[in-house]
């Protein structure tokens, strides 16, 4: 039987050799690209979700949305830059 350290070691062991694969510039340019699409959809949704002010959230849970949707932006920013650096600098 495999044990967790097992299969942790094996998990680590495929995401090396996906890292060990060189990617060019076009390559992360289109990967930073899919993720912050798929980010502004999310953020989307859940802007939608504070704008729609639902009364069965709590005041609690409804900052914590708006906490979360702020580093969500911030996020999907910081990959809008290393998009546009990777551009020019690429």
């Amino acid at each position: 039987m495999i044990n967790a350290q097992e299969n942790a070691n094996a998990d680590m062991s495929k995401n090396k050799c996906i890292r060990d694969i060189p990617r060019t510039n076009s390559d992360v340019i289109c990967e930073l690209a899919i993720e912050s699409r798929e980010l502004s959809f999310r953020l989307d949704r859940l802007n939608k979700a504070i704008e729609a002010n639902p009364e069965a959230v709590s005041a609690h849970h409804k900052e914590l949305w708006r906490k979360q949707a702020k580093a969500m932006q911030e996020y999907n920013d910081a990959l809008g830059e290393r998009i546009k650096d990777l551009i020019d600098n690429g």
